[in-house]
């Protein structure tokens, strides 16, 4: 690792909060590219404090997607690829559709206020051109936050621990983006400017409707980011998610494969499972 060049020590008495964000800090801003190992001595070094806070801050920095530990416990800031990308897409629609789904009954007058005002806000916003003209950037990201808005106000009713996960897999997506900005590779943020059926679901307090349709949208953003990092990858796990997400929140127990998704697969068996730390698993098989 090269010299972090640090304007100024850390000092004893800083926190380990501090080294934190110190090294985020330098992360964002180039200094630190992907791929690259930490070292734990040279960082205290550097920083002029000890161990300690350099290690928890790298444990902070690993709870948030930005660096991984190897087996020889030296840490490498991460570097992310358009599979891992669609894994965390995949995950956001499989979940964001369950917890959508938990919802039903339970929506009121209030809700279906707020998530017009959602509504309203992305259509507003689907207006902008996207392109890449030095307001694209600051369009896309509204685009991003009006988007991760509607997902709170349509999960709202899921429970703490759901949330919480969604919210975590929104944090990552967010850190993804903002790394790949760095390299000014990041995609555009694609928005359907109306979501007409969106909002009629919403009057009908329709969570399964409601679902489905955050799902398809989930899907459409991802597929064109996927793309984008990678012109000849073929988002197979993020296409069976979506199909099962779908089966999931309505209940059945088959559904049919979309187009190129899961070659050989004309029908195939859905089944979600509950795992630790309120995950979901999406298991496809064929029929």
């Amino acid at each position: 690792m090269d010299t972090l060049n640090t304007s100024a020590s850390v000092g004893s008495r800083d926190s380990s909060m501090a080294v934190y964000r110190r090294i985020r800090k330098m992360i964002f801003a180039g200094k630190l590219g992907a791929g690259e190992a930490l070292s734990q001595v040279q960082l205290a070094q550097e920083f002029d404090t000890s161990r300690g806070p350099v290690r928890e801050a790298l444990r902070m920095l690993q709870r948030e997607g930005l660096i991984e530990a190897e087996a020889n416990q030296r840490v490498r800031i991460v570097s992310f690829s358009a599979s891992d990308l669609e894994q965390l897409c995949a995950m956001l629609a499989l979940n964001a559709a369950m917890a959508i789904r938990m919802g039903e009954g339970r929506f009121t007058a209030a809700d279906v206020a707020t998530i017009e005002r959602a509504i309203d806000r992305i259509e507003t916003l689907g207006a902008g051109t996207g392109d890449n003209d030095g307001r694209a950037m600051g369009i896309d990201e509204r685009r991003r936050i009006a988007f991760r808005r509607l997902l709170t106000v349509l999960c709202r009713h899921s429970g703490a621990h759901v949330k919480q996960l969604i919210n975590d897999i929104l944090d990552r997506l967010a850190v993804v983006r903002q790394l790949y900005t760095l390299s000014g590779s990041s995609p555009p943020y694609p928005l359907a400017n109306r979501f007409p059926e969106l909002r009629e679901a919403a009057l009908r307090q329709d969570a399964v409707a409601m679902a489905q349709i955050i799902v398809d949208k989930i899907a459409e953003i991802s597929r064109k980011a996927v793309i984008f990092l990678a012109d000849h990858y073929r988002p197979d796990m993020l296409d069976t998610y979506v199909v099962g997400a779908r089966a999931a929140v309505a209940g059945e127990l088959s559904a049919a494969s979309p187009n190129g998704a899961m070659e050989g697969y004309d029908t195939m068996t859905i089944k979600v499972r509950a795992l630790p730390g309120s995950r979901l698993e999406c298991v496809v098989t064929p029929s």
